[in-house]
Protein backbone atom coordinates (compact mmCIF):
# COMPACT_ATOMS: atom_id res chain seq x y z
CA UNK A 1 0.00 0.00 0.00
CA UNK A 2 0.97 3.48 -0.68
CA UNK A 3 2.43 5.75 1.96
CA UNK A 4 0.77 9.21 1.84
CA UNK A 5 1.89 12.06 3.65
CA UNK A 6 0.91 15.50 3.64
CA UNK A 7 3.89 17.99 4.40
CA UNK A 8 1.79 21.07 4.28
CA UNK A 9 1.23 20.98 7.66
CA UNK A 10 4.21 20.76 10.10
CA UNK A 11 2.21 18.39 12.88
CA UNK A 12 1.32 16.09 10.54
CA UNK A 13 1.32 12.86 12.25
CA UNK A 14 1.81 9.46 9.94
CA UNK A 15 1.50 6.63 13.13
CA UNK A 16 -1.62 8.92 14.09
CA UNK A 17 -3.48 7.68 10.56
CA UNK A 18 -2.61 4.44 10.97
CA UNK A 19 -3.90 3.97 14.40
CA UNK A 20 -7.15 5.54 13.04
CA UNK A 21 -7.77 1.82 9.95
CA UNK A 22 -5.43 3.52 7.66
CA UNK A 23 -5.50 0.04 6.51
CA UNK A 24 -8.96 0.53 5.43
CA UNK A 25 -10.06 4.17 4.99
CA UNK A 26 -6.51 6.07 3.77
CA UNK A 27 -8.06 8.59 2.28
CA UNK A 28 -10.53 9.08 5.34
CA UNK A 29 -7.65 8.89 7.67
CA UNK A 30 -5.86 11.64 5.83
CA UNK A 31 -8.81 13.89 5.94
CA UNK A 32 -9.63 13.63 9.54
CA UNK A 33 -5.91 14.23 10.07
CA UNK A 34 -6.39 17.61 8.27
CA UNK A 35 -9.06 18.62 9.59
CA UNK A 36 -7.19 18.10 12.85
CA UNK A 37 -4.50 20.45 11.75
CA UNK A 38 -6.88 23.14 10.25
CA UNK A 39 -8.63 23.12 13.94
CA UNK A 40 -5.38 23.53 15.56
CA UNK A 41 -4.37 26.38 13.38
CA UNK A 42 -7.62 27.53 13.65
CA UNK A 43 -7.13 28.53 17.90
CA UNK A 44 -3.33 28.75 17.13
CA UNK A 45 -2.30 26.14 19.40
CA UNK A 46 1.02 25.37 20.36
CA UNK A 47 3.01 22.24 19.94
CA UNK A 48 2.40 21.54 23.54
CA UNK A 49 -1.04 22.25 23.94
CA UNK A 50 -1.41 19.96 20.31
CA UNK A 51 0.60 16.94 22.47
CA UNK A 52 -2.32 17.24 25.09
CA UNK A 53 -5.11 17.18 22.91
CA UNK A 54 -3.74 14.03 20.87
CA UNK A 55 -3.07 12.56 24.25
CA UNK A 56 0.96 12.61 23.24
CA UNK A 57 2.25 14.69 25.93
CA UNK A 58 4.51 13.24 28.90
CA UNK A 59 3.24 14.43 32.58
Amino acid sequence: MEKFKDTSFPHFREDRAVTRDSDTCPIRCLLSNRVDQLAYKLYDLTSEEIAIVEGTNSL
